[in-house]
């Protein structure tokens, strides 16, 4: 149960990370 529970914030924290993190790169590879 507390393995699982540090799994999901670990994930929220990735997810929000990477969604913060490299939004114009993100656009700039999918222009080219």
């Amino acid at each position: 149960m507390f393995v699982s529970f540090i799994g999901v914030g670990v994930m929220l924290l990735l997810i929000g990370y990477f969604s913060s993190l490299p939004p114009t790169r993100v656009v700039g590879e999918t222009e080219q």
